[in-house]
């Protein structure tokens, strides 16, 4: 895992030697903005990568819509007491009898009443850090990752041609580390599928 306090001291020292001058930065930039920099940062990866799955139960009571959660990115399935059952648009939801949901603005919408029984969501999530001390829970190859995303923010403060430019640029970076990141853990997903026609004896 990445320490948050190691991308903020990296931040920091690429931040001087972009502008040597300004060598107090932490009047400029407080540690509580490149906190919640880090945290979009995070967030972006995630949300690229799909890095985070979670779940979610409810008991059935008859409503037909049941809220999102608050760290929701992506809804992927839904589970009716344990059976996988089919996701279908808004329009095409009102001529489908079969049971079915809706992933609509307030949540998972249901075509029928069940009042009882138990819902579970999968989904793709994301996760948060509070402070300098947190950890993220990113491989240790993803850190000039978030880096470049960091500085990209970081930049944008100051509103002058130069500092804009310099944004843009490690932006740019930003995206070719993310590729690379993308076709490692594409790799992993990949691995995961071999499977062996020799049998262990």
């Amino acid at each position: 895992m990445i320490k948050v306090r190691d991308i903020i001291l990296l931040v920091k020292s690429r931040l001087r030697t972009e502008d040597p001058k300004k060598a107090d930065f932490d009047k400029i930039l407080s540690d509580a903005e490149l906190v919640s920099y880090v945290n979009m940062a995070y967030l972006t990866i995630a949300s690229q990568l799909h890095l985070f799955k979670n779940s979610l139960k409810f008991e059935l009571n008859g409503s037909k819509i049941y809220p999102f959660p608050h760290d929701i990115l992506t809804p992927l399935a839904v589970f009716i007491n344990g059976r996988q059952i089919p996701i279908k648009s808004l329009d095409s939801v009102i001529s489908f009898n079969e049971l079915s949901a809706s992933f609509i603005n307030e949540g998972i919408m249901l075509n029928k009443e069940l009042k009882t029984g138990e819902l579970m969501l999968i989904y793709n999530s994301f996760k948060r850090i509070n402070d300098i001390d947190d950890e993220l829970y990113l491989k240790e190859y993803c850190t000039e990752c978030v880096v470049f995303y960091v500085m990209y923010l970081a930049l944008q403060k100051e509103q002058r041609v130069d500092s804009l430019q310099k944004s843009r640029y490690y932006y740019n970076n930003f995206k070719i580390e993310l590729e690379k990141i993308a076709q490692i853990y594409e790799g992993y997903s990949e691995s995961k599928k071999i499977r062996t026609k020799y049998l262990k004896v």
